[in-house]
């Protein structure tokens, strides 16, 4: 009789009854133990929602303060901006100025056949009205104009050496 009892149970419930069945006990034990070992774990974290909450307000004011700041900060970024554009543009037109006195200076110096320890001398003094150029990003293009300038007319030839021997002269 106990056979049959328990062929007609095993025959009325359904595998998808079965595994809802299992799955609900699965759940149910997983979290128990969830509980049991990490109840300490469990509640530190509800501890810190709550802490969390009241530290929002406070945060408020200080994300507000922050945004003050930043927009304080982003004010005289712009304004230094500006004047450093200001001062790129003079130092652009020095640069220009520069260049023309240099084209006119070499021109200057192959036309009076100056010997190499003049010229270098002109160009040295020409530079040292220049001083703040050196050690600048312009310092390697006037050195290219120099060699330019220098190889066109095919008289006067600097090596690198002499090079930084003008500028070093200059400061």
């Amino acid at each position: 009789m106990q056979r049959k009892i328990i062929k007609i149970m095993l025959v009325s419930i359904t595998w998808s009854e079965y595994g809802v069945i299992i799955l609900a006990a699965l759940v149910v034990y997983y979290t128990v133990l969830v509980i049991l070992y990490f109840k300490n774990e469990v509640l530190s974290l509800r501890f810190k929602k709550e802490q969390h909450k009241n530290n929002l307000s406070s945060e408020g004011n200080e994300l507000y303060q922050a945004d003050k700041e930043l927009n304080s900060f982003s004010q005289n970024k712009i304004d230094d901006d500006i004047s450093l554009v200001q001062e790129t543009d003079e130092t652009f037109q020095q640069v220009e100025e520069l260049t023309a006195s240099l084209k006119e200076a070499i021109a200057m110096a192959v036309d009076n056949e100056y010997v190499k320890e003049e010229f270098i001398l002109s160009i040295q003094l020409l530079l040292k009205k220049y001083h703040f150029l050196k050690g600048s990003l312009f310092e390697e293009a006037i050195n290219d104009l120099i060699i330019s300038e220098c190889e066109k007319y095919r008289s006067i030839h600097l090596s690198a050496k002499e090079l930084v021997m003008l500028w070093k002269e200059v400061a």
